[in-house]
């Protein structure tokens, strides 16, 4: 039993050590991924529950399931949107920042020019609607600790904030991100 329990702990070692290196290489902090989501049929059209409102972008082709008491407000500046959702009243919020994106990989200078602290710890890969990205805590001047996501999907770089101690309140909108079979 013992040794089946070693074999197992070794397998899952080496598991663990080759996705995290297929998520991290020399050249780029993330290459990009889809995995095909069968979930979503053509024709499918998300349906808020109670309490809850949709965003969507018919530019970046996804829709969001968001808490009804966040307002939302999308900032344009060149090639570059940030949408932010907030409620100023309960202190919760997070935006998406979005900027046309060449390429599968995240790389170093990109990271270096939207995230000027350079801080990067805690990094795990993630799934958002069936695309692969990366989750990291970093440091931001304005907001103090943060949880970064951040994804490629059809030419645009996706990088998601919130303050850290929001992180698990993130997660749970994150499950209802769609992007739009178009």
């Amino acid at each position: 039993m013992g040794k089946i329990i070693s074999l197992v702990a070794v397998v899952l070692l080496v598991v663990g050590v080759a996705s995290v290196s297929t998520i991290f290489n020399k050249e780029s902090i993330y290459s990009g991924e889809v995995i095909e989501d069968k979930t979503n049929p053509a024709n499918f059209v998300p349906i808020p529950a109670l309490g809850q409102k949709i965003y969507r972008s018919l530019i970046f082709k996804f829709w969001l399931i968001y808490p009804d008491n966040l307002s939302v407000k999308e900032f344009n500046k060149g090639d570059t949107t940030t949408i932010v959702f907030e409620d100023l009243e309960r202190e919760e919020y997070f935006q998406i920042f979005v900027v046309p994106y060449n390429g599968s990989e995240i790389s170093k200078e990109r990271l270096a020019m939207d995230l000027p602290s350079g801080v990067i710890k805690d990094e795990i890969g993630v799934f958002i609607n069936g695309v692969k990205g990366i989750s990291f805590t970093s440091q931001d001047v304005k907001i103090g600790e943060t949880r970064e996501i951040w994804f490629i999907n059809k030419g645009f770089l996706y990088e998601i904030t919130v303050p850290l101690a929001l992180d698990s309140w993130l997660s749970l909108i994150l499950q209802n991100w769609y992007f739009m079979k178009i």
